[in-house]
């Protein structure tokens, strides 16, 4: 049936359009004191906090499966008296009304419950038509006017209802107390005022409105489409939505998430990170920010009031669409000035911004969509456009965190115990027991009302409670931009193992009560006393390298008897080594880096714990560990994961084999040890603010489960760099464990490894070897060539040496001029540079024993004769050097090829090797001569690359190059081609 009339529209006048959109003011104020308040009903009725979050999706669920129906019916309704709209305004308005007296005097949680539910259909019966109706009503000119009136009533009724329950306390003396110990008298009071101005208001519009009349009444069927079921026809009208609507549907579903974001978090966001205020010891200061979020909130609906009244003058000058664009960036302002406010009373003028958007997107999408839709089906449309609203808050409401909470006492028996929470927004999921009664496991739910604050939990055990309290600390601000940044070969990275660097602090150089108590510089496997803040002293000499990342061996605390130095031996994850200066100096390093524009990269294990780890020395269960009969090494051949003919002893070998006796390998198919993984990452990007990690002996681990930790910290940072080492012999086996483009069962989400392959099969035998057909620098490119079973091989982290292996000098024989050759090709070739501590000043040492490459870098230590960082005491040669390499990583900074251009190689010939960085800005020719005789070149010969360059610059000595130029034997030149 089509009940559309398509006549012309009168112009109505402007107390016709107010009696017409008045009842939109009762509706908004029924639907604000619910919103308002129906959390604080529950508790008030012994709901526990925890139980309240999943309630949060009654309205959106509701909305989303009503709007569409009520809109599909109204379209095929006609009433003499009461005409198309106006029966389902009168419906809805007797039922919500009745509600919301029914509402405050629920006996039950789950009565309430219900009635919420009843009330959240029968607010959407009465409101999905009122859109429809201002657009049956009015013509195209006075459309945006109509909507811009119901904006004003939707900020005027925000604000009155949600200052009603103070305004009777406060001005009316109504009582706060309970009703019968249920309800607050002034919270009962507002809902029976609500009821009234509900009903009130939409009544007043259907007695003092009318609408047009079918365009042919006698006219039963809509012979345009054929009838369809209510189902078949929303999903009809969705397939076949006008692009206007979809355009409009998508600028909606962008917009919406950040105003339930705002929502959610807001009140939270100004009491602890502009208040300063904390729920569980600074609770007055944490309420006063609540107070405060709560009153700048009421000027943002104040401003949507007012606003709404000039919307049809900025309509009448630049149109709508620009008036919602204009409206939209200024709110979008808005919400982002309140990342940079420290003053509260700024927030008056934030919220105001967005009060400006508010009064937008509350009537210019629905004026510019009833101009696109067909007149007789206003009503559905205008509810399926409503998905688009639903369906972010949806997505928002959903979003929540499940953490588990491992609780240990060695003086408790917690074989049979319980754990309570009475803390709002957390709830108990389950309690996990184990064999060792030393432990106990809770999994807690953080729903989006829980705001930080110590947790405490409740553990009642053999009779007895006890407190624990665990923090629930706020979430950092600004994910992707101050932390969690991820890499890029834009960036370069500088290696370090703190003990060796520098000492910053020597009073924490040795700390009663833990195993290693050795302090010894001339012992090469015995403390030294380098920490956290000698690393941090020297960050600007760093960046005189052209260094944007931070990596350290780990920094986690290492309580074993011996070999503490490397930091590879976790004895407790959840704790910064002391000796290092604990959390306190991470997290100072940490800013320090960020303020410099710097980025901090942990060094993460995932595959082992230190003997003296308490989940060794006194496991939950025997499963927290592999197990064997006997001590079992894994064998270190990673073939054994991915062979097609592979044993399975020997797969399992590899994986579940124990990296040394004072390393117990983790068991990672225990899934609460994979939780203990996945949460400690998460808390230390959250806690340390850390921008990527690197995982150490990722080739041991369980790929499987190394998948699903690396996508959960994906999910909480999307833009988190995870690079594993992958010690493995040549590059397939390299790219089986980064994304690749093999088609096989697994596969890996890691985003890049250590390109040992590019080290071992390329750079050194390139300058190392004779050349020949299948040796030398040939091997360079032959590695090189094989980036294509990579789906992103410039994520490779390339590098020269590290703690494990001979320093790059004594590789190359001590060979200045080779030295300089693969530091100028680190600079160059595509992935993510990594240089390591000291080997820009040519330290030399192998790696039997790895001591030896771990030596101390000259001047971080008071009284060190020699001075890296000032230049004191360096031989000419290895000032040289760093003047090199600096020169070399001062051009890399203000490079764009090299950052992030793109790269083209040429096979060597009698082994001159030709390769070429380049974008639409740049073009940087790297000529590599690694025979024992200078070579001739011609830019002619590589015209792909050339053409159109007359020659260029050489960037370390700044000496120009002609089109033909000749390069000394075993040397290198990185030339900027000019025209």
């Amino acid at each position: 049936m089509n009940t559309a009339y398509t006549g012309e529209k009168v112009k109505m006048s402007f107390w016709q359009i107010w009696n017409m959109c008045f009842g939109f003011f009762g509706i908004q104020f029924g639907w604000s004191l619910q919103m308002g308040n129906m959390s604080a009903i529950y508790e008030f009725l012994g709901a526990a906090p925890d139980e309240i979050p999943g309630l949060w999706l009654a309205a959106p669920m509701t909305g989303l499966i009503v709007q569409p129906i009520v809109g599909y019916l109204s379209d095929r309704t006609w009433h003499p008296k009461l005409g198309r709209r106006r029966p389902f305004f009168l419906i809805g308005a007797i039922l919500s009304s009745a509600l919301l007296f029914v509402m405050p005097n629920s006996p039950t949680v789950w009565m309430a419950a219900g009635v919420l539910w009843i009330l959240d259909s029968s607010i959407n019966i009465t409101m999905e038509p009122f859109r429809a109706f201002v657009a049956d009503n009015l013509n195209e000119k006075q459309r945006s006017f109509g909507f811009a009136m119901q904006s004003m009533f939707i900020g005027l009724a925000s604000f009155i209802a949600g200052y009603l329950p103070q305004l009777l306390a406060n001005w009316f003396d109504v009582s706060r107390d309970k009703i019968n110990g249920s309800i607050p008298q002034n919270i009962l009071m507002s809902f029976y005022i609500g009821g009234a101005v509900f009903f009130v208001s939409v009544l007043y519009t259907i007695i003092t409105s009318k609408e047009y009349p079918p365009s042919n009444p006698s006219k039963k069927e809509d012979t345009e489409t054929p009838q369809l079921g209510i189902v078949q026809e929303i999903i009809h009208s969705i397939k076949h939505m006008p692009i206007q609507m979809k355009r409009l549907a998508l600028v909606n579903f962008i917009t919406w998430p950040g105003l339930f974001l705002m929502w959610f978090y807001y009140s939270t966001g100004v009491a602890t990170q502009i208040f300063h205020g904390d729920p569980a010891t600074n609770s007055e200061v944490f309420t006063l920010g609540l107070e405060h979020a709560n009153t700048t909130s009421a000027i943002l609906n104040l401003v949507t009031f007012g606003f709404s009244f000039t919307l049809p003058f900025w309509v009448s000058r630049i149109g709508k669409k620009y008036t919602h664009t204009l409206c939209l960036m200024i709110g979008g302002l808005g919400l982002v000035s309140v990342y940079f406010v420290d003053q509260p009373n700024l927030l008056y003028v934030s919220m105001g911004l967005v009060g400006i958007a508010w009064a937008s997107i509350l009537s210019m999408p629905y004026s510019m969509l009833a101009g696109f839709i067909p007149e007789h089906k206003m009503g559905i449309y205008m509810g399926i456009f409503n998905f688009f609203i639903v369906l972010p808050e949806i997505i928002a409401s959903m979003k929540y965190n499940q953490v588990q909470v491992l609780l240990r006492s060695t003086d408790a028996d917690f074989s049979k115990a319980t754990i309570a929470v009475n803390y709002p927004g957390v709830k108990v999921l389950k309690i996990h027991h184990f064999e060792n009664g030393h432990y106990i496991a809770v999994d807690l739910e953080i729903g989006a009302i829980a705001k930080p604050g110590n947790v405490q939990l409740k553990i009642t055990a053999t009779g007895k409670t006890t407190n624990f309290n665990w923090p629930l600390l706020p979430r950092r601000k600004n994910r992707g931009v101050d932390f969690a940044q991820g890499l890029s070969a834009a960036d370069l990275i500088y290696f370090l193992m703190p003990d060796r660097f520098s000492n910053g602090d020597p009073t924490n150089d040795q700390i009663p009560g833990l195993k290693d108590q050795s302090l010894n510089r001339s012992e090469i496997f015995l403390r030294h006393g380098g920490d956290l803040q000698g690393v941090a002293k020297h960050l600007d000499y760093m960046q005189k390298l052209g260094v944007t990342s931070l990596w350290m061996t780990p920094v986690v605390e290492n309580d074993m008897p011996d070999r503490t130095e490397h930091g590879y031996a976790a004895t407790n994850n959840y704790k910064t080594e002391t000796r290092f200066g604990g959390d306190k100096a991470y997290l100072a390093l940490s800013d320090s880096l960020h303020k410099r524009g710097m980025k901090l990269i942990q060094d993460i294990v995932y595959n082992h714990f230190g003997r003296f780890h308490f989940l060794v020395q006194d496991a939950p269960d025997k499963n927290w560990l592999h197990q064997w009969p006997t001590y079992t090494q894994t064998h270190y051949r990673e073939q054994a994961v991915f062979d097609p003919y592979h044993s399975a002893a020997d797969a399992k070998r590899m994986i579940d084999g124990w990296f040394t006796t004072e390393m117990p390998d983790i068991n990672h198919e225990h899934p609460m040890v994979e939780k203990y993984l996945t949460q400690n990452a998460i808390w230390s990007v959250e806690t340390f603010g850390v921008d990527a990690f690197r995982v150490d002996t990722y080739k041991y681990c369980n790929v499987e489960v190394m998948n699903r930790l690396n996508k959960a910290l994906l999910d909480e940072y999307p833009k988190i760099f995870t690079f594993g080492e992958c010690w493995v012999d040549g590059v397939a086996s390299q790219a089986y464990y980064v994304e690749n483009n093999f088609n096989l069962p697994f596969k890996s989400n890691l985003k890049a490894t250590s390109d040992f392959s590019l080290l071992f099969g390329g750079i050194m035998p390139a300058l190392n070897e004779a050349n020949g057909w299948s040796t030398g620098v040939i091997k360079l490119y032959n590695t090189l060539a094989s980036d294509f079973l990579y789906k992103k091989a410039n994520n490779n982290v390339t590098f020269l040496d590290n703690h494990d292996m001979t320093r790059i000098h004594s590789s190359l024989g001590e060979s200045i001029p080779k030295t300089k050759m693969a530091y100028a090709w680190l600079y160059t070739c595509r992935g993510i540079p990594q240089l390591y501590y000291g080997s820009e000043i040519l330290m030399k040492g192998i790696s039997n024993p790895d001591g030896w490459v771990r030596l101390d870098f000259p001047g971080g230590w008071e009284g060190d004769q020699k001075n890296a960082f000032t230049e004191t005491g360096l031989s000419s040669d290895e000032a040289d050097f760093l003047h090199y390499v600096q020169a070399l990583g001062s051009y890399r900074t203000k490079s764009s090829a090299l950052k992030t251009g793109d790269m083209m190689q040429y096979i060597p010939e009698d082994g001159l090797y030709v390769y070429f960085r380049y974008d639409s800005n740049q073009t940087i020719m790297c000529v590599m001569n690694t025979d024992n005789k200078s070579r001739n070149v011609n830019l002619l010969k590589y015209a792909e690359r050339t053409t159109g360059f007359k020659g260029g610059k050489e960037i370390i000595s700044g000496n120009q190059i002609g089109a033909s130029f000749s390069i000394p034997a075993m040397s290198m030149q990185i030339i900027e081609l000019t025209k």
